[in-house]
């Protein structure tokens, strides 16, 4: 009932087409365009004004050595710790005005967006959203760090998936609305 209740808060619209072809109709097949893509949908990054190198928000040099160097890998769970621990940890240059930190980390939310489409959709992602509706429900602290997202996350996930009888997707879709902020 909760994962119904949220999944229909999840803003449908916004971001259902892209990822339904990046991990339906791609298949794990993804070129170097979709990385692209993929980096445009998770940075919500649609306009040509805020897709390009200088846009604070936006890791746009990140996404681009992505669309070089992952067309073809695979990942499993043997794989995903370095795999994750090397993409969230990647520096990129920020040449936006407003920054004072010439270089920014890709991230985890980045890194696990990557691995999900990667492997069609098996490792879940986990952004900010998530982290904060894992925190209401678990009452704990959810840290943006590699280490929490496999050994916390990942398993919690995997039970609530369980205990709610809902689809990988669905589930997703309700921890992203049941995340969203106050």
């Amino acid at each position: 009932m909760w994962v119904s209740e949220w999944e229909r808060e999840y803003p449908v619209a916004r971001y259902d087409e892209k990822y339904y072809n990046l991990l339906i109709q791609k298949a794990g097949s993804l070129s170097s365009d979709d990385f692209i893509v993929m980096g445009r949908w998770k940075d919500d990054a649609w306009t040509e004004g805020r897709w390009k190198p200088n846009v604070a928000m936006v890791a746009f040099p990140a996404w681009v050595a992505a669309s070089t160097e992952l067309p073809g890998i695979t990942l499993d769970r043997s794989t995903l710790e370095n795999f994750l621990t090397n993409w969230a940890n990647r520096l990129y240059p920020d040449t936006s005005a407003r920054s004072a930190d010439k270089m920014k980390r890709f991230g985890l939310s980045r890194a696990t967006t990557l691995a999900h489409f990667i492997s069609i959709g098996k490792f879940p992602i986990c952004d900010s959203r998530v982290r904060r509706a894992i925190k209401r429900l678990c009452s704990a602290r959810a840290r943006d760090e590699v280490s929490w997202y496999l050994r916390l996350y990942v398993p919690t996930f995997e039970e609530l998936e369980r205990v709610c009888g809902a689809s990988v997707r669905r589930l997703d879709k309700a921890l992203f609305a049941y995340g969203r902020p106050d």
